[in-house]
This record gives structure tokens, C-alpha cells and sequence, in this order.
């Protein structure tokens, strides 16, 4: 089957990358910078290789265009179309690797640049889908079988960009732990695996099945203590697939179920800057759970990621769509 042999050439593949491309960023001194304002304990990682998000897109890639070569012969391209929408989302992840490389700090591109970029990138896959006929004006609402036709494109697009934009930051925040984003990752293409199978979509199967792959190959390198991180590259890169794939399959309720976690993790906003725009949260939270001599405000997050939530402090959903809001809103703001 065609979704096997996507998983193993994209593990194979990135497994053996992982080997090659480790010992190149390391003597590059490609090394991750952490945040001074940052738990004291992640010092620990300051150098750890980062950008190994390379790896896996190098797997995932050479895994879509082999078990989709057929699919591609029949004419059914919309594998491709994902793949390129994640890359490009890698790309824009990547830049932001580089420069905080070149500047030696965790620092890239600003936040207007990395906001424009990716809405830029989420408009165009919008109006290929449409263009394609994969795309309709319609919102099914999964479980409940309530499905709201009709909507204006205007208002679609504006939605869709919203959506696409909050969920590759939401990804990219949850990449803050070993083996974090890659572990949450792989359960989500499972069931996009499933999902895709279940309404037909073989050339979905295989982006799936690749993505799956890939980050468990990614994962032997990632988990505890992390020989490499995926760095931007890599999270930005995953935050388009899961978007794109959704879209893809004209079904973008599904994020915030299959993507729990990254709904979960959106945090409200980093303590130094925006915590004044919910001083009663931040009050009760902070009152209850004293910081540590040294530690500010990153008291609290610390706690929560060792617990394995892996979060920061974080604001629940107050309003429809308010993780999207939030994850925009921090990527803008970070």
C-alpha cells in the first residue's frame, strides 16, 4: 500500500539524514540561543544543534513525490500542493533560523515580516483549493453533523487566514520541549491518515503517512536529552501541514480536535510584555504559585512543562476562536 511505503521511505530517509546532518550543524555552530528570560533549566540547551527540521522535510518530501508518483500520473496533485504550502511555511521558519544564527541570539525575523509572510502563504493555498474545486464556501462541524453553507468567499478567506496563520504559530509555540512538537505531531497525521482514507483521498494518505514518518524517524534524535531541535524550520513547516492538510480536506473544524494539544498550549503572552492585558488572571495565577528567587514570572511555566503539559501560562478559551486570536496576536507581538 502506497501510505506504508510513504512512512518508511520518509523514516528511512530522515533517519539517515539525521546522521549526516547533525555533525554539519554542529560544526557550523549552529546552536540553539535561549532566552535569558527564560526558566533557568533550559539553560541547559544553549548550543543544542537547531534547524533540524531539515531532516524531516528532506524525508517527507522525497516520501511524497515516490509513493505519489501515480497519483501525480492521474492527475491528483493536491499532496504536492500540501507539501509546498508546509515548505513554504519551513522557508519562512527557516530565514528566522538563520538570521537568529547570524546574530547569535533568539531574535529573527520581526514579528510584522513573519506575520505577513505566512498570511501571504495562506491566501494563496486558499484561492489554489478554490481553484482546484477542493475548497467550498461551506463549514462542516465535525461530530455534531451541522454543516453552515453558503458563506460569502470574502468572509471564507478572511476566516481561512485566520485559522491557517493562529494554527502554524500554535505549533510553533508547542516546540519547547524534546520531543514536544514532534510527539503531539504524530498522533494528529495518524488520524489526518485515517480521515483522509475514510472520504478517499489516497494523495492525502501519503502526505499523511510521509509526515508520520518522517517525525518518528525525527524522534529518535528529538526525545530526551534532544540531540538536535527542529528549530523554526521545522515547527513552522509542521504548523503548515496541519493546516493545509485540514484545508485540503475541506474540513477546518477538525484543528482544534485533532490538534488539541496546540489549541491547549496557546499561551496568553509572555510576562515581560502582555500580561497586563489580564491582570486579574495573572494576579489569582502568580498569588497561588509564588515565583522562586531568580526565577520572575517563569516560575509557574516551569513547573507546568515538567509536569509534561508543556505550556506556559496559559488563558483558556474565552470566546470562539480565541487560541487562533491568541496565537495570532502572539506572533505578532513576540
Amino acid at each position: 500500500m502506497t501510505y506504508i511505503l510513504s512512512f518508511i521511505v520518509a523514516f528511512g530517509v530522515t533517519a539517515i539524514a539525521g546522521q549526516i546532518l547533525i555533525p554539519i550543524l554542529r560544526r557550523l555552530k549552529a546552536g540553539q540561543s535561549i532566552r535569558e528570560d527564560g526558566p533557568t533549566w533550559h539553560m541547559s540547551k544553549q548550543g543544542t544543534p537547531t534547524m533540524g527540521g531539515l531532516m524531516f522535510i528532506l524525508g517527507i518530501g522525497i516520501a511524497v513525490l515516490t509513493a505519489g508518483w501515480g497519483d501525480l500520473q492521474r492527475g491528483l496533485h493536491n499532496h504536492l500542493v500540501v507539501f509546498l504550502f508546509a515548505l513554504v511555511f519551513g522557508a519562512i521558519g527557516f530565514v528566522d533560523d538563520f538570521q537568529k544564527l547570524r546574530h547569535h541570539a533568539n531574535e529573527g525575523l520581526t514579528a510584522p515580516q513573519k506575520f505577513f509572510l505566512q498570511l501571504a502563504a495562506a491566501i494563496v493555498f486558499v484561492i489554489l483549493m478554490r481553484r482546484d474545486g477542493y475548497l467550498t464556501p461551506d463549514l462542516y462541524i465535525p461530530f455534531l453533523n451541522v454543516e453552515i453553507v453558503g458563506i460569502p468567499w470574502i468572509v471564507y478567506m478572511v476566516f481561512a487566514a485566520f485559522v491557517m496563520v493562529g494554527t502554524v504559530n500554535a505549533v510553533n509555540l508547542t516546540d519547547g520541549v524534546d520531543g514536544l512538537a514532534t510527539g503531539v505531531t504524530i498522533p494528529v497525521m495518524l488520524c489526518y491518515v485515517a480521515v483522509s482514507a475514510w472520504y478517499g483521498r489516497t494523495d492525502l494518505v501519503i502526505v499523511s503517512a510521509a509526515l508520520a514518518g518522517g517525525l518518528s524517524a525525527f524522534l529518535i534524535y528529538n526525545f530526551h536529552p534532544a540531540k538536535v531541535f527542529m528549530g523554526d524550520t521545522g515547527s513552522l513547516f509542521l504548523g503548515g501541514a496541519v493546516c493545509g492538510l485540514a484545508f485540503a480536506l475541506d474540513l477546518p473544524l477538525m484543528i482544534p480536535i485533532v490538534g488539541l494539544i496546540y489549541v491547549l498550549e496557546v499561551p496568553l503572552w509572555d510576562s515581560s510584555t502582555s500580561w497586563r492585558f489580564c491582570p486579574i488572571l495573572s494576579r489569582l495565577y502568580t498569588s497561588k504559585r509564588p515565583a522562586a528567587s531568580g526565577s520572575s514570572a517563569w516560575r509557574p511555566s516551569t513547573t507546568i512543562w515538567r509536569w509534561g503539559a508543556g505550556a506556559r501560562p496559559s488563558c483558556s478559551a474565552s470566546f470562539p476562536g480565541s487560541p487562533w486570536y491568541c496565537a495570532c496576536w502572539r506572533s505578532w507581538g513576540s
